[in-house]
């Protein structure tokens, strides 16, 4: 055998990189290569097959069953009690090897009846996390999900059992549909109460009422939790949540119907802000159809807190209105000393803006209040109506944002009938003032650019130019200027919502063809 297979370092990052299939060969070669196999085999588990393999063949009677679905799973019930000795072979040589379990069932699997977990409890004295003692990270196995399989009366009444799997050991815990089983939430709650290591924990059901106060209320306890997601946030989950000491990571699925949503914001109160809560949060993440959770949380941010980075992502087309109040809410309560990732995003592309003879004035977003942010590399904003960035602005943005990186303020529409304020001048302006500037993604008119204009004073190191629906005359000219300023340009993105591809001809506006010129010339 070679030398170094004699280092267990390297032995074991051999196995952590093969996959399964081929780590069973492994793990025969030699005895120097079966423990650290066997390690990678059974650190991860997803079915209760491996469990079940390593248990005698004369503990089950298997019945083929039909699920309410139609699809069929084999479900063992016991010939007879349980015994210690029949769970020695799995207990000393491979329980303690299990770290991740996310049990995802499916139709042909095997999986024990109600009464083989009872007599698995019964044998293990009801001992949380004696089938695997050194677990860290647990998927729950969903109510919802499982009774479309196995039915609603054994789906109902499993979640207890998976007590036998989570000890104190466990740092990571995810159940995220509750699915209105009031038994499935009690072994939640009393789950979350028994593990003093918890640093991880998802109890977002994707549903559209707020997070059940049944598990606000076991919050207290949990002293070293980093890392919480959940359902919306109300102004009493906001004062709970703050007190973990330990919270870094906030991530919020908002789901509530509109109503709700409008009803919330109608009577969101403000009221006195906590000054010793959310003492090491550092990033928080909304999604939602409207910005309630994220105006319910920043208000109740302290003047000190050491948030670094804010996303609040839309499902649905957003008012211009709602995004200026979150912008502003952001630059009143963000903190200019750690803040350096900003993202308001709709991921609601919206339908080609169609010429119409009257047109009517589409709102944009004032950034103004974020200039106060100098610490900002990442910064984008995309909603409809986009963001107002005018020529009277860039002195602002430039000075404010020496540290951008990444600068995105494409709207979500193609604005085909609205002239950008700002011309190429403004944008050489906006580079000058960001010298780290690697992705830049805004609307700016060329029409404006010369020939003479194009030949470069100086350079940049741009890699990424999006420029959306940007007005163009010439595509020489914009050709010329791009190779000039940004001779190290990786990607041009001329695309927006609604634009016909580079291989239809028919339809297409002369803006496009412009575009696609500049991108054949530039061989990007």
């Amino acid at each position: 055998m070679h030398q170094c297979l004699r280092i267990p370092e390297v032995v074991r990052n051999i196995c952590d990189c093969l996959a399964q299939s081929h780590l069973l060969s492994v793990a025969l070669t030699s005895l120097t290569l079966l423990e650290p196999a066997l390690d990678s085999i059974w650190e991860s588990i997803d079915t209760f097959d491996p469990i079940i393999a390593c248990l005698p063949a004369d503990l089950w009677r298997k019945d083929e069953v039909e699920g309410p679905s139609g699809d069929s799973y084999t479900s063992l019930f016991l010939r007879r009690p349980i015994e210690e000795k029949d769970l020695t072979r799995y207990l000393t040589r491979y329980a303690g090897r299990i770290r991740d379990i996310d049990f995802n069932f499916q139709p042909g699997d095997r999986i024990l009846a109600l009464e083989g977990f009872q007599g698995l409890q019964l044998v293990t004295r009801y001992r949380p996390g004696a089938l695997s003692p050194n677990l860290k990270s647990f998927e729950w196995l969903s109510p919802t999900p499982l009774q479309e399989l196995v039915g609603v009366d054994f789906s109902r009444q499993l979640s207890p059992y998976m007590s036998l799997f989570i000890g104190e050991s466990v740092v990571s815990l995810s159940s995220a549909d509750q699915a209105d089983n009031p038994l499935h939430i009690a072994a939640i709650r009393s789950t979350i109460e028994r593990l003093p290591r918890l640093k991880s924990l998802n109890v977002a059901d994707h549903t559209e009422e707020p997070l059940r106060d049944y598990y606000l209320e076991q919050y207290t306890y949990m002293a070293h939790l980093q890392y919480l997601t959940m359902n919306s946030l109300s102004p009493e989950a906001v004062s709970r949540i703050a007190l973990l000491p330990s919270l870094r990571n906030l991530t919020v699925w908002d789901d509530r119907s509109n109503e709700l949503h409008s009803a919330v914001l109608e009577t969101l109160a403000r009221g006195p802000r906590i000054t010793d809560g959310f003492r090491s949060l550092r990033a928080i993440a909304v999604t939602s159809d409207r910005p309630t959770s994220i105006m319910t949380l920043l208000p109740s941010l302290p003047h000190t807190n050491m948030v670094k980075r804010i996303t609040c992502n839309m499902d649905t087309a957003t008012s211009p209105e709602e995004w200026q109040e979150v912008v502003d809410a952001v630059g009143t309560y963000g903190n200019p000393d750690t803040l350096d990732d900003l993202y308001l995003d709709s991921s609601v592309m919206c339908p080609v803006e169609r010429e119409v003879l009257d047109m009517k004035f589409r709102p944009e977003v004032k950034i103004t209040a974020l200039t106060k942010f100098r610490k900002l590399a990442k910064l984008m904003l995309r909603f409809e109506g986009g963001v107002q960035v005018r020529a009277e602005d860039i002195p602002a943005i430039r000075d404010a944002w020496p540290k951008m990186c990444s600068l995105n303020l494409l709207p979500t529409q193609a604005c085909h009938s609205r002239i950008p304020a700002i011309n190429h001048t403004h944008v050489l302006e906006i580079l000058k003032g960001c010298p780290n500037l690697d992705i830049l993604a805004l609307r700016f008119d060329t029409t404006q650019l010369t020939d003479e204009e194009a030949e470069a004073d100086c350079k940049f190191d741009l890699g990424i130019l999006c420029v959306g629906a940007s007005p163009i005359w010439s595509p020489s000219i914009v050709a010329k200027f791009i190779r000039s300023y940004f001779p190290d340009l990786r990607r041009l993105g001329v695309y927006y919502p609604g634009r016909l591809g580079d291989t239809a001809t028919k339809g297409r506006p002369m803006r496009d063809k412009r575009w696609s010129a500049v991108l054949k010339e530039l061989e990007l």
